[in-house]
């Protein structure tokens, strides 16, 4: 069994790492970009184990698990890995994480670290998650680090904006592409971790997550999980009623937080309604009235992403969106 077995979706860029590695040819930092929730961070994870273990033959970039570099890594204690990312609560990757506190300044951090001596292995790596939230003063130190790479150090940057890192910084890291995760191992996934018990619900959760499990897991629990049973019930009978339904999901909307989160509940608001009706319209196929009315729909969906994009006030938006959605159901049983 391959140490990448577990690893779905992404056999081009195993491969391509493989063979980099088989030429004695890794660069010394890589850009790992794509979807939130694909798995770029358990690649990375998988790859600093694979050149961190101690067993297999030189280039084949595979992990035996039992070795004691392999048993460091997965209790999470190898001396010689690092991994940071933006703190929970915070909105950018704080400076000291980097080059130390004040008092500590360029004697501790990340870009202190990756300068000593390996104390376990033949190299050092380092992983940045949500590299797009690092701040410029951050930025620049690691840049100082990438300009200068110490021997046999690997970065990784991984991201799901790769517009949002500085161009001096993209130039000197290799790009690797992460795709959506394909249909049939999303559904296989969503269902071997939970997230659905059926396969009909894997099937819709897996359509509505865009090839991103993350996005899975977070439509199964919580907030989204709510909204998906809102939508259900107020569309259920192609009847809406906005007295009830506006205030309700505006209220869902609001309770996001700050207002680019709630742009972005307003951007989830539209793919569940979009799935919702998608699902309606499999069922009605063959009823040409029901069918061009689910195309008049979805067609006014689209357009209330373009005006959330515009900026377009949230109450007003939602208020013309769901009246607008109701006239056009009331034409289906008129």
């Amino acid at each position: 069994m391959s140490h990448w077995d577990t690893l779905l979706g992404h056999d081009r860029v195993i491969d391509q790492m493989k063979r980099a590695c088989e030429r004695g040819r890794l660069s010394h930092a890589y850009l790992m970009s794509g979807p939130a929730g694909v798995g770029k961070k358990m690649f990375a994870r998988k790859l600093a184990q694979a050149l961190f273990c101690q067993t297999p033959e030189t280039g084949s970039l595979e992990a035996c698990g039992h070795c004691p570099n392999c048993k460091r890594f997965q209790a999470g204690s190898h001396p010689d890995y690092y991994e940071i990312g933006c703190p929970e609560g915070k909105k950018s990757i704080p400076i000291e994480l980097f080059v130390g506190s004040d008092d500590h300044r360029g004697r501790e951090g990340l870009c202190y670290e990756l300068s000593l001596k390996p104390m376990a292995s033949d190299r050092k790596i380092a992983v940045i998650d949500d590299a797009h939230l690092m701040q410029s003063e951050s930025a620049n130190s690691l840049l100082k680090t990438l300009e200068e790479p110490p021997p046999k150090s690997l970065i990784v940057l991984i991201t799901d904006r790769d517009e949002a890192i500085l161009p001096t910084i993209r130039s000197r890291c290799q790009f690797v592409r992460f795709q959506p995760l394909p249909h049939s191992e999303l559904v296989s996934l969503i269902l071997s971790l939970g997230y659905a018990v059926h396969e009909s619900q894997a099937e819709a959760l897996a359509r509505l997550s865009e090839g991103s499990l993350e996005n899975a897991r977070e439509l199964s629990q919580g907030r989204l999980r709510e909204l998906t049973e809102l939508v259900a019930s107020s569309f259920g009978q192609d009847r809406v009623n906005p007295l009830k339904l506006v205030p309700e999901i505006l209220g869902w909307i609001e309770s996001a937080g700050e207002s680019t989160a709630q742009r972005q509940a307003a951007v989830w608001l539209l793919k569940v309604i979009s799935e919702d009706l998608r699902l309606r319209l499999r069922r009605n196929v063959t009823e040409t009235v029901l069918v061009d009315n689910y195309h008049q729909r979805l067609n006014r969906l689209r357009d209330a992403e373009q005006q959330i994009q515009e900026m377009m006030p949230i109450p007003l938006w939602l208020e013309g969106l769901i009246h607008d959605l109701a006239r056009l159901s009331r034409g289906v049983h008129a």
